[in-house]
């Protein structure tokens, strides 16, 4: 059977207007004493979009193309003076709601990280963000306006280790066949 007759065969990253198409993130968060040297990586698709710097590193996605709306990082840690966190907050809360949003730690994420900017991380779905520590590694792939710890969130937060989560989007079925569209959390209706 050809592409056209048979829609198992259908290439769904060329589906465009018809449907979400298909991305892998990554995350991987290494806290002080568990990367030599200290790094965060988030990756879309293999590739390292991660800015990398100290203390909470953010990419946000549209999730109907996956490509990355800003990225950016806040240096959060003990080291600095604390206006990254406000900043963080700010930047957290003027995301719209079904945008994904992924944050990594690189180094120490927590030393000057302010309870408005955990409650912000708590809007993207974390429930593990009230107990990090200082240089505790912790990843989160969530999804701005996601209730903490529901089946819209990968989250990671390791005291003794690295912290990886991973989020594969699916593409769109094929329109007019059942299937289960994109996200985790969206229902699989027929479209």
């Amino acid at each position: 059977m050809s592409p056209e007759t048979d829609p198992m065969m259908t290439n769904f990253a060329e589906l465009g207007a018809e449907g979400k198409p298909g991305f892998t993130i990554r995350a991987v968060s290494y806290g002080e004493p568990w990367g030599q040297p200290a790094k965060a990586v988030i990756e879309i698709n293999g590739n390292d979009v991660s800015p990398n710097g100290r203390g909470m590193n953010v990419v946000v996605l549209n999730p109907d193309n996956g490509q990355i709306d800003w990225k950016q990082s806040y240096d959060t840690s003990d080291k600095s003076d604390g206006r990254a966190s406000t900043s963080l907050t700010q930047a957290i809360n003027k995301i719209p709601a079904g945008r994904i949003v992924v944050v990594a730690v690189r180094g120490d994420g927590a030393g000057k990280l302010l309870s408005s900017s955990k409650q912000a991380l708590v809007g993207i779905g974390s429930d593990m963000v009230n107990q990090l520590g200082k240089q505790d590694s912790w990843a989160i792939i969530g999804r701005k306006g996601a209730a903490p710890g529901s089946a819209l969130v990968r989250e990671n937060l390791n005291k003794r280790g690295y912290a990886p989560v991973t989020f594969t989007q699916q593409p769109d079925p094929i329109p007019g066949k059942q299937g289960s569209p994109g996200l985790p959390g969206d229902r699989g209706q027929p479209v």
